[in-house]
């Protein structure tokens, strides 16, 4: 079920994730690592050059293996990112897609990856840099991963001193439906 929890508690429905939040501060700009800048690029998504079978094929990459994430067909592509979503692509120094990221900006909050991919989890790192500073140029006060808990940034994340952010907080800012679960009990009465 998604939906706002309120409704639901009290019929013993509960907030579930199979996601991580991870924080991290701005960075600026000038301390990331050069060659980091140098060898990738962030840039918006392009629907004439950024075909959907070539961000499938990112998607189903970074998403093999992970615990219930949503399968896609060429058509659920259209249509995407979403309203107030933005996608950006990540490239190499050959403009190659290595990557993308598709993120919302949370009302005083910061900025919120909701979906990620990556061609190899070398990327990760990189990616996670590059973001940051993206954030830091932006000036907003920090970005928030919201990906799944074995996701590639979410492990490079941690490993980069990410911040996780308790369940109270990511309930205090949920601005959509929440994924609920809990048993429903169905009774029936049947004459015969």
């Amino acid at each position: 079920l998604h939906a706002q929890a309120e409704p639901y508690l009290s019929m013993g429905f509960a907030p579930y994730s199979t996601h991580s939040l991870l924080s991290f501060e701005p960075l600026l700009p000038q301390t990331s690592a050069v060659h980091h800048r140098v060898e990738f690029a962030l840039r918006p998504l392009n629907e004439r050059l950024d075909k959907p079978a070539d961000l499938g094929s990112l998607y189903e990459l970074s998403q093999a293996g992970l615990a219930l994430s949503e399968e896609r067909k060429r058509t659920d592509w259209r249509g995407w990112p979403g309203i107030g979503m933005q996608a950006l692509v990540f490239e190499d120094r050959h403009e190659a897609s290595v990557g993308y990221v598709v993120m919302e900006s949370i009302s005083n909050q910061g900025m919120l990856v909701s979906e990620a991919a990556l061609a190899n989890i070398v990327y990760a790192e990189a990616l996670l840099r590059l973001l940051r500073e993206f954030v830091y140029a932006r000036s907003l006060p920090r970005l928030i991963l919201n990906l799944p808990h074995k996701h590639a940034l979410i492990r490079a994340g941690r490993q980069l001193g990410g911040q996780v952010l308790e369940a109270h907080v990511a309930l205090a800012m949920a601005e959509r439906p929440l994924a609920l679960c809990g048993i429903c009990l169905l009774y029936t009465s049947r004459c015969v």
